[in-house]
């Protein structure tokens, strides 16, 4: 186990028990276990059979074209953001989806995306596309910048507040107006706004206690973990593009849940792939680093009046900045386009 990397309790129960199993936020301690993981103890207990498996559960998934998607969603919320090994979002076992679930909204259960087809909705990037590694390529082009992402916090179309660059590897981002400016809290109730409208208010007295922002210290990936009473929508080209979704899809995260809304590992890959074919497919995956989060209020989707979340009441724009940065890197080294930009052009 010592030269492998990531948690060993994780390890010892994949070897023995879970093939399939990706990260610890999949393992539950037995309730006889004294050393746990989640205890926090100078020792860990790493015997499988002290751990169980967290099964997963269909997710919903609204988007503007009728396209199944897997599962995606998880139950139960990280605990941590200490050394974890690779991963990208669980593997799980396929489930029957209830006949009740029907459109305009598609349900599916888990199904492999670990290579990905012809009909990527990415373009740039299509049937030739590699295969990921099991492993990150973190010595690849991958700055550490002071702050690892900027959330500006929109109501409409105006921004509210200042832009908040986050140093702290978990945020949670609430409704709530505790004034005591914490690194690791935001508290969207403080912000006001002279245009404010009746449905904004009304949307932002259901925040609650918000979400969970966590960028995983070992692998760069980002969950975020619904702690409201109020579903949350999230659309990420990154996710959506190792789901073989439509690039503006848009998912719905229940409360309760967390969601892993940027592989690393994926975008790691993908630049790779795009470096080869040249600066405009590198530009592209710029669009990659914006994620957006909507409070409340969904769109996108037929069953949506608002098609834009510039519609919803309130949302957030996450900015990823070491993803940005080393865009940035592979840029400065490549010729520039072919056509050069005009006042015509």
């Amino acid at each position: 186990v010592s030269h492998r990397k990531g948690l060993p309790h994780v390890i010892y129960c994949k070897v023995w028990r879970w093939r399939d199993l990706q990260s610890h936020h999949e393992l539950k301690s037995v309730p006889e276990c004294l050393y746990s993981y989640d205890s926090k103890q100078p020792l860990i207990c790493i015997n499988p059979y002290h751990y169980q498996k967290i099964e997963s559960q269909i997710i919903p998934v609204a988007v503007p074209h009728s396209l199944p998607f897997p599962n995606v969603l998880h139950r139960d919320m990280p605990s941590s953001v200490n050394s974890m090994p690779p991963s990208m979002y669980a593997h799980h076992q396929s489930l029957e989806i209830p006949s009740s679930l029907s459109a305009p909204m598609e349900y599916c259960a888990y199904r492999d995306t670990s290579s990905y087809s012809s009909a990527s909705p990415l373009s740039v990037f299509s049937e030739d596309c590699e295969t990921m590694s099991s492993e990150v390529d973190s010595g690849y082009c991958y700055p550490e910048p002071n702050f690892w992402c900027s959330l500006g916090y929109y109501e409409l179309n105006s921004r509210v507040g200042e832009l908040f660059k986050i140093r702290n590897l978990e945020v949670v981002v609430d409704g709530f107006t505790d004034p005591s400016n914490s690194d690791d809290r935001i508290c969207l109730g403080l912000l006001t706004n002279v245009n404010r409208n009746a449905t904004i208010e009304n949307t932002r007295k259901h925040i609650g206690k918000g979400v969970k922002l966590t960028c995983e210290e070992t692998t760069h990936d980002v969950i975020v973990t619904n702690l409201s009473d109020a579903p949350v929508f999230v659309q990420s080209r990154n996710s959506n593009y190792k789901l073989n979704c439509m690039p503006n899809a848009v998912c719905r995260i229940p409360p309760g849940h967390f969601m892993y809304i940027f592989h690393h590992q994926l975008f790691v890959q993908m630049l790779r792939r795009a470096e080869r074919e040249g600066y405009n497919n590198v530009y592209e995956l710029t669009k990659m680093c914006f994620i957006r989060i909507s409070f409340v209020k969904g769109w996108g989707g037929p069953e949506y009046h608002r098609q834009d979340v510039t519609s919803t009441p309130c949302w957030m724009e996450m900015q990823l900045h070491g993803p940005l940065a080393c865009i940035d890197q592979v840029i400065e080294r490549l010729d520039p386009p072919a056509n050069p930009i005009s006042s015509v052009s």
